[in-house]
């Protein structure tokens, strides 16, 4: 009788040792931090990925092309690395550092793993202002960096203003929005040579 359980329990525990890897890299897989299809030039992967999520809540992708089909992160990636001076990168960067810290502090995670939703709600709060309010960061931002009593709220406000401008100037600009959605022509008109008035 001992024998017949044995050979009974046994396909079980020999199931249970080969499903045991693959439950854990499922479990594991999980948790591994989101890959970027792209490389950046300037930012580093954690920076490149946060500016995706914010550049896909600028503008989503709905039956339309939106920000991240048109390559807004890398066209942004690239106008640091190539065209701003290093002032402007400066902020930048200081601007991304204090956005990580209020995200960080606000959902007790890492901005790594950050979702769009997350990213929205950030965004929002320093976007969905009253026009009195809009007036006063407008006033904030054409001061210069010393004279800023709050420069956490001044460094974040250049940042997500750099970024929503250059998302709105790589979709704009883009081939396939211009042709398909603006209606672009690059041809003015046509050219008819002798015809009667």
């Amino acid at each position: 009788m001992d024998r017949r359980s044995l050979l009974k329990a046994l396909p079980l525990s020999v199931g249970g040792l080969v499903a045991t890897p693959t439950l854990l890299q499922l479990l594991s897989s999980c948790a591994r931090e989101k890959q970027l299809e792209w490389i950046p030039k300037f930012l580093n992967k954690s920076q490149a990925y946060v500016l995706e999520q914010i550049v896909q809540v600028i503008l989503p992708t709905t039956d339309e092309v939106g920000a991240l089909d048109v390559k807004a992160p890398q066209f942004i990636d690239l106008i640091l690395s190539d065209v701003v001076s290093n002032t402007d990168r400066e902020v930048f960067i200081k601007g991304e550092t204090v956005f990580r810290q209020k995200y960080e502090a606000r959902f007790k995670k890492d901005i790594s793993n950050a979702s769009v939703t997350g990213v929205s709600i950030m965004v929002s709060t320093y976007f969905d202002l009253s026009e009195e309010d809009q007036e006063k960061v407008a006033e904030m931002l054409s001061l210069d960096p010393s004279e800023i009593s709050d420069s956490g709220t001044f460094y974040i406000y250049k940042y997500l203003c750099f970024i929503r401008y250059y998302t709105l100037f790589a979709y704009l600009t883009a081939q396939e929005v211009k042709e398909n959605l603006l209606g672009f022509n690059p041809y003015l008109g046509t050219y008819t040579a002798c015809t009667t008035l």
